[in-house]
């Protein structure tokens, strides 16, 4: 398996960064686990704490982009608006 996959995605959205999203990502959690090898600890459940950390973050930074515009951030986001509202309130972001 390759070291970096690259997906399909628009032009506009991969060329912004030189190194691709799921390198920033690849980074991220080798540090987490060198962090957790550091203190001894085997990480639990990193799934949903992975997967939960990105989203929030994902709907921060993009409520932010659309200057709090809920409808511009779920378009964005290629969600609806309903969907929208109910992760921000399962992320306390409302």
């Amino acid at each position: 398996m390759p070291a970096t996959m690259h997906y399909k995605i628009k032009n506009s959205i991969a060329s912004y960064n030189q190194l691709p999203l799921a390198d920033h990502v690849r980074q991220s959690i080798h540090q987490l686990f060198k962090d957790y090898a550091f203190k001894g600890i085997s990480p639990e459940n990193l799934y949903n704490f992975t997967i939960a950390e990105a989203e929030a973050a994902l709907l921060e930074e993009t409520m932010a982009y659309a200057r709090n515009n809920q409808c511009e951030a779920a378009k964005t986001l290629g969600i609806n608006r309903g969907t929208f509202r109910e992760k921000l309130k399962k992320y306390d972001l409302l």
